[in-house]
């Protein structure tokens, strides 16, 4: 472990990760863990052997010649069939049930890395080439898997602990990945220069996305090197900026790793029309508890499987005591025995045969230390993932609507102006229409301005209606900012919302259209308002891809509340944009995904949906949207199966010519 240290003041700046979860359970404080630091490591739990064969065979792959792995794409499965033990073993069910709730999906995009001599710049994956507004709600994760034990020498993933709730101006790219520049502005996914400019290059992304204090740049970004045993995965926010090292000699083992992608199918808990208990904004109350009376039933807490009848039934797991986690994160804990039982759960190796080295105190502080600046400078947006994980209400559903005069409204409206311009070093005054032909690139802080929106989104006054003037007159990073303040301001914002969408500006258009997916209750009104946004725009292009994901949300979150008549609207606005594709369409699987997420599918308009389907299924070309709709078919004909569905019943593209394990036996 020594060594290991040396050798990351040798080849940079990461902190060496810690496993969490090596028990057979996981904890409310790994969910928590997830929920502030955007992953979590997880070890399999399948026999040493299994991990050994599968890298051998991933080694073969990559024998094979420089673009084995490209061309392999999202074969990986049929080509190494034991990488489905390591999805359906129980700790890596358990973790995908506690964040993407029952009845996940293994989308159809995969792919094993290779690691190499190219060091990456800090950048957040495109939807498979596409871009889409990124969700702060864990809709979507990452697993990485590792066979083999991946040390720095390797050239481990790196993750930016924490970034997952932000992100920097991307409207005048047209890469689908969020990638962070260097103080010279230029945007490239790899970094080149010697190995302290690269170094240097790296901390300048960090400071360029968090403020140009190096001190709270620090405090902020914690760059973890994901230096892991042999058969860990890391479930990982699908949004967290993150990067891969370089192999720092030549004789180095080559580090695989292999990606798969999951989505959310389901919203946490259904939203009845009474007033489920809300999980409060402070941490600290102690009502914020799992087992509070009133609170719904948590999403992660459900205890039917998704496994084959061979694997145990993985126990539930509650979300985390709100008030013990700070306490902890702020070294109010000072139990001897509840330091020991943290260390040796950390010692624990995944299979019981050795022990992991045990974690320094240092990095315990550290780790701390970097947990308690996020809860600072995070805690509305943290508060409000914890809320709608367990499906809880927004605070504005919670009490009467008080009437107002406009100069009290008015006087809350300029409030939260104020707010915004502290920390959005903008004037929300201009036209809006000015910045179409170019490019503000005022300066902001992107962390205050983020938990700056969600505070007032989550404010039971008037001063919300701010977020709208910053949204409709505000620069990029202040627009995008509101939105997401906008998305979790309860449904209340709908009606503000809803003009916005025949706004002349496409900003604007594109944002309200994303916020109101997020936070609307579905209502005829808002699937009229989707109709005629539909209508207004005639083309396939982004914004017909942008109102679609937005119209799954709204059609999922329908289904929760049992609103046959909304789903089956759903589909009939989704139904247009079900067709057979020659290639990869977003517009299509959007659409697919409207009608995966709203689920009902009886009455005219589901045989319509199941006619075209069956046509995708067999004639399209894109093979993400003939995943989707072989999925929904088979939903659809074996609804006894769900949820108990296993990874290899989810598996959702079938590809043309599998390649045989034969071909890549060592």
């Amino acid at each position: 472990r020594e060594r290991e240290r040396d050798a990351h003041q040798h080849l940079g700046r990461g902190k060496m990760c810690k496993t969490i979860g090596a028990s057979a359970e996981l904890t409310p404080e790994d969910l928590e863990h997830f929920i502030r630091r955007g992953y979590l490591i997880i070890p399999s739990r399948a026999p040493p052997e299994v991990h050994e064969s599968i890298r051998s065979k991933a080694s073969a792959i990559a024998d094979l010649g420089p673009r084995a792995a490209v061309e392999l794409g999202d074969d990986c499965l049929p080509a190494i069939p034991e990488l489905f033990g390591v999805l359906e073993s129980p700790p890596v069910h358990r973790a995908l049930t506690s964040v993407l709730g029952e009845d996940y999906l293994l989308h159809g995009h995969r792919h094993l890395h290779l690691s190499s001599k190219a060091e990456q710049m800090w950048h957040k994956d495109s939807y498979w080439g596409f871009r889409k507004l990124r969700h702060h709600r864990p809709r979507w994760c990452m697993m990485l898997y590792y066979p083999q034990e991946t040390t720095l020498d390797m050239g481990p993933t790196h993750v930016l602990a924490g970034s997952q709730y932000w992100t920097v101006d991307s409207e005048k790219v047209f890469q689908g990945e969020d990638i962070l520049s260097d103080s010279s502005g230029s945007v490239s996914m790899f970094v080149e220069g010697s190995r302290a400019e690269r170094q240097q290059k790296l901390k300048e992304a960090e400071q360029h996305l968090l403020g140009p204090s190096p001190a709270r740049s620090a405090a902020l970004a914690e760059d973890v090197s994901l230096t892991v045993p042999a058969g860990s995965c890391v479930l990982m926010h699908y949004d967290l900026f993150h990067r891969a090292g370089f192999r720092a000699k030549e004789d180095a083992a080559t580090r695989f790793m292999f990606k798969f992608q999951f989505i959310r199918t389901r919203e946490p808990t259904p939203l009845p029309a009474g007033c489920p208990a809300m999980v409060p904004d402070s941490p600290r109350s102690p009502s914020s508890s799992s087992s509070a009376p009133g609170t719904p039933p948590s999403p992660c807490s459900s205890t039917s499987s998704r496994l084959s009848p061979r694997t145990p039934t993985p126990p539930p797991l509650g979300l985390p005591q709100a008030e013990a986690l700070e306490a902890d994160h702020l070294g109010m804990v000072k139990g001897s025995d509840r330091r020991r039982r943290r260390r040796q759960l950390r010692r624990r190796c995944p299979w019981g045969e050795e022990e992991l080295p045990e974690v320094g105190v240092a990095e315990e502080a550290a780790a701390a230390a970097h947990d308690a600046a996020l809860s600072t400078e995070l805690g509305p947006v943290l508060a409000d993932v914890r809320a709608w994980l367990r499906g809880a209400v927004h605070p504005s559903e919670l009490c009467a609507l008080q009437s107002s005069t406009s100069e009290a409204t008015a006087r809350e409206v300029e409030e939260g102006l104020e707010l915004l311009r502290s920390v959005g070093g903008v004037c929300l005054d201009e036209d809006v229409q000015s910045m179409e032909g170019e490019q503000r690139t005022d300066a902001h802080d992107e962390v205050k301005l983020v938990a700056a929106a969600y505070s007032l989104a989550r404010r039971p006054d008037r001063s919300w209606l701010a977020l709208v003037c910053g949204l409709t007159q505000g620069s990029e990073a202040v627009a995008r900012a509101c939105c997401y303040g906008l998305s979790v301001a309860g449904p209340r914002a709908a009606s503000a919302l809803i003009p916005l969408l025949q706004h002349d500006v496409f900003r604007v258009r594109i944002l309200s259209t994303f916020a109101l997916g997020e936070c609307a209750r579905p209502s005829v009104e808002i699937l009229d308002s989707f109709q005629g946004a539909f209508e207004r725009n005639k083309f396939w292009n982004f914004e017909t891809a942008n109102l679609l994901q937005a119209l799954s949300c709204l059609g999922q979150r329908a289904r929760a509340l049992g609103e046959r008549e909304l789903c089956q609207r759903c589909l009939e606005l989704a139904l247009p944009y079900l067709q057979p594709v020659p290639g990869f369409n977003l517009i299509c699987e959007n659409a697919c995904l409207v009608v995966l997420l709203a689920g009902d599918l009886s009455g005219d308009m589901g045989e319509k949906a199941l006619e075209v389907l069956e046509d995708i299924a067999n004639r399209s070309r894109d093979p993400y949207t003939v995943g989707f709709a072989k999925e929904i078919l088979r939903r659809h004909s074996q609804p006894e199966n769900l949820p108990a569905a296993s990874a290899k019943l989810l598996q959702l593209a079938e590809p043309d010519e599998a390649v045989a394990v034969s071909d890549v036996a060592p």
